[in-house]
């Protein structure tokens, strides 16, 4: 279900002004659960309780996944952007969303699309796994311009073919960064998942943030924020409640069209992409327990998003 409210106006210099509010909800969605976990007793409190020598829901069977359509989405964002139409030789488009996506797991059918994602940690509770959903980016930010650069109008014959007919384009993108959530590698619970702890989380040290990030690739996040919830239940820390690092790139494009006969054209392009050389992070190592304590490199940065510098040059011909 979708619904949104958009307001658009026109201003001087063919330029357009929209915002507007735009949400959804969804309903019946899929979830990948493992479905044969051990029978937790139901504490007072509400919590679950999984004791020693619980055996699965069917001890017949092992590990047994089940994709069940319980689950439920919702969105809602505010959108902002304006764009001028090719005027005077330049072009602009520009547009920023604050948004928030929240659903009982993003893990689709059999897929993980994103590094953060993971299997609810008990199939029967699905909104014991609700959170901020695994592609939910807060902040987002593009910007885009064309620009038929001048340069040649007023020479004349081989001069004025040499340097007339270059444009210059360029992509800028700025967006926060995606959640992602500590977890635990092995089943402290003693729930029998799927294998490690598949989803199990840690309890949070009190006097400590949900968001403990301290920034940099060597800790991204305070891991001592984090401690082992006690034998057969599970932590209660939410799900994705840390923010990854963010993504800034800038693109940049220089293009020169050459009419040739019979109204063919040839395009010389020189690209260059992240022209910054700005590292964009990827996420840190989330698994902050495993069976033999505390994870040492529990926060550590070692991948990146995109690539470093890359410039290519090349020609298009259009007849």
């Amino acid at each position: 279900m979708q619904y949104n409210l958009t307001y658009q106006r026109e201003l001087p210099g063919r330029t357009i002004v929209t915002t507007g509010f735009v949400g959804s909800r969804g309903y019946n969605q899929i979830r990948n659960v493992e479905y044969n976990q051990a029978v937790p007793q139901l504490l007072a409190d509400g919590s679950y309780f999984f004791p020693v020598g619980s055996m699965r829901r069917n001890p017949n069977f092992g590990s047994m996944r089940l994709r069940t359509s319980d689950g439920l989405s919702w969105y809602k964002g505010l959108i902002v952007g304006a764009s001028r139409r090719f005027n005077a030789g330049v072009a602009l488009q520009a547009s920023y969303t604050l948004g928030k996506s929240e659903d009982l797991g993003s893990q689709a059918v059999g897929s993980a699309d994103f590094d953060n994602s993971f299997q609810p940690r008990y199939a029967f509770d699905p909104m014991d796994n609700k959170g901020l959903s695994d592609f939910d980016i807060r902040h987002n930010f593009a910007f885009n311009a064309t620009w038929e650069m001048p340069f040649g109008r007023a020479l004349r014959g081989a001069a004025r073919a040499l340097a007339h007919g270059w444009q210059l384009s360029s992509i800028l993108t700025i967006r926060s960064g995606i959640p992602f959530t500590p977890v635990l590698g092995f089943d402290r619970a003693r729930a029998l998942p799927r294998s490690g702890g598949a989803g199990q989380r840690p309890d949070l040290v009190p006097g400590c943030s949900l968001d403990p990030v301290l920034g940099g690739a060597d800790q991204y996040f305070d891991s001592s924020c984090f401690s082992l919830p006690a034998a057969g239940t599970f932590g209660n820390v939410p799900r994705n409640t840390l923010i990854g690092p963010g993504l800034a790139s800038w693109d940049l494009a220089l293009f020169r069209n050459i009419a040739v006969p019979g109204g063919r054209r040839i395009q010389l392009r020189a690209e260059g992409f992240n022209i910054t050389n700005h590292v964009n992070f990827g996420l840190p190592q989330t698994t902050v327990f495993n069976s033999a304590g505390r994870v040492p490199n529990a926060g550590q940065i070692t991948t990146i998003v995109g690539t470093a510098r890359q410039w290519q040059l090349g020609v298009k011909v259009d007849f």
